[in-house]
């Protein structure tokens, strides 16, 4: 690689970050007999170590924004163990719905996954859902009753993984971690700090350590339950999620990501250098499909593998009864984006301030990541948390949506008079056109709010709604499952 002039931070895009990872002798490191690259299991968590510094001003991508419940999580571990144990043997299904939990929410009294719940009610006898401790909340009524947890078998194979750790693993992490370093400092300028390598390097380890247990566990899991089809929430993500994939295709099963958030030219989890893109073994790291909500986000990323139009069955469905009479529309909603909560606190006590003394309420709506943290919050005077646990009951009643990278936005779109983006280095980095009209300041944003015409904006031109959101979601999915099943 040629050294070239490191970008300015505040240029700085993902492809220039991306650039790192464009090295085949950083490919060349494999786990242990396999031709898995060892790059594709620590490759978002390193990027986001650069991303942090570039664009997260309070907080760190890496950390997470929760902060660690121990009783809760020991809690909620004991629980699932227990429901799992009792169950053990009643779940065999054609499709397994892997979520991280995240996607629940409570209506009329029962427990709803808005990710992968349709699609398990689409084919009730063949489908099983294993989720994720999401919130650490423990969920009961489930409107789809056939429901296992994954948080005893993930503290299961992550202890496995740190006895099993030895020299060699932290070696070989060490190695990709230091040319991954490299790399950065030649062609971006960046120094990844001694803590941060640290950090990486024991994670990347342990993750090496686990990775023939996992495999093997999740392949005789897989093969116990007489899975066919696995969709996984955040399967090109890497990481752990890379032993379960590898482990459905050692048992046959054919593997599937659900679109779960916004795909842009900026999310590092879609979008790969060109030497990742054209390498085979990378590509067995991922899923076979990406099923996208409709044909504009596949649009937006490069990652090696099949799309498949399915829809969004959450948004579909919810929205066919959302009345758009304006006359009950009375609030200005802002979207909190899981990270920078204070940040997020702040843009709505401002917006309260000259909101309010017209009589216009404001509502800032926590995601879900920071529902916990939010509840611990100092509220600014004159704002409201939306505790609306779907947010279409939300979008009923406001007449503005403000946020920065919200998924919330695009479904906002067609549902409100206006929405409005936070024009911040994030925003420009994730969509380098912005979708949306758009303030840099507050002042701004002010002279936006009040004023009276259609702000309404097509998504990068786009001239249908229908390639932003394909409203056939259940016959997509039918027949991407009969192509699987019926083979």
């Amino acid at each position: 690689m040629q050294t070239v002039i490191p970008p300015s931070p505040e240029t700085t895009n993902l492809s220039q970050i991306l650039s790192l990872e464009d090295d085949p002798i950083l490919l060349a490191f494999h786990c242990p007999n396999t031709t898995i690259p060892v790059w594709a299991l620590i490759r978002v968590t390193f990027i986001r170590t650069i991303m942090s510094e570039l664009l997260y001003k309070n907080t760190s991508l890496t950390t997470g924004p929760r902060q660690r419940q121990y009783k809760q999580a020991l809690q909620y571990g004991l629980r699932s163990l227990v429901h799992n144990s009792y169950h053990r043997n009643d779940y065999t299904s054609d499709i397994c719905l892997f979520s991280s939990g995240f996607g629940n929410f409570t209506r009329n009294s029962h427990t709803f996954e808005r990710l992968v719940g349709y699609f398990a009610n689409t084919y009730p006898d063949k489908s099983l859902i294993y989720q994720g401790h999401g919130d650490l909340r423990w969920h009961s009524n489930h409107q789809f009753p056939r429901v296992l947890y994954a948080a005893p078998s993930t503290l299961y194979t992550q202890v496995v993984g740190r006895i099993r750790l030895n020299g060699a693993h932290l070696r070989l992490a060490a190695a990709v971690l230091e040319r991954a370093a490299a790399n950065a400092f030649e062609l971006l300028g960046h120094v990844v700090q001694p803590r941060d390598m640290a950090v990486l390097k024991r994670s990347l380890a342990q993750q090496l350590a686990a990775m023939p247990f996992t495999t093997d566990y999740y392949a005789g899991w897989f093969s116990c339950r007489k899975i066919r089809l696995l969709l996984k929430e955040d399967g090109c993500f890497g990481a752990r999620s890379i032993a379960i994939l590898a482990a459905a295709k050692l048992a046959g099963v054919a593997t599937a990501e659900y679109q779960h958030g916004a795909l842009s030219a900026g999310h590092d989890g879609y979008n790969v250098a060109p030497a990742l893109e054209h390498s085979l073994e990378f590509k067995r790291t991922l899923p076979d499909y990406l099923l996208t909500w409709g044909e504009w986000w596949g649009e937006q990323i490069n990652m090696p593998l099949r799309r498949i139009v399915i829809g969004n069955p959450h948004f579909t469905e919810s929205t066919k009864h959302i009345s758009t009479t304006k006359t009950t529309r009375e609030c200005i909603l802002i979207l909190g984006d899981g990270i920078e909560t204070e940040l997020y606190l702040d843009l709505a006590k401002n917006v309260a301030k000259a909101a309010n003394v017209r009589g216009v309420r404001v509502l800032f709506r926590p995601h879900p990541f920071e529902r916990l943290r939010t509840e611990r919050a100092a509220i600014p005077v004159g704002v409201e948390v939306d505790k609306n646990s779907d947010i279409y009951q939300s979008f009923a009643v406001a007449s503005i949506v403000i946020s920065e990278l919200s998924t919330g936005l695009f479904e906002a779109a067609n549902l409100v008079d206006r929405v409005i983006m936070w024009n911040t280095q994030k925003a420009r980095f994730a969509f380098p056109k912005l979708p949306f009209p758009s303030f840099s300041s507050f002042t701004e944003l002010e002279d936006m709010l009040f004023q009276k015409p259609n702000f309404y904006s097509d998504v990068e031109g786009s001239s249908t709604r229908s390639k932003i959101w394909d409203n056939n979601w259940k016959l997509n999915y039918k027949n991407f499952v009969e192509s699987i099943l019926l083979k």
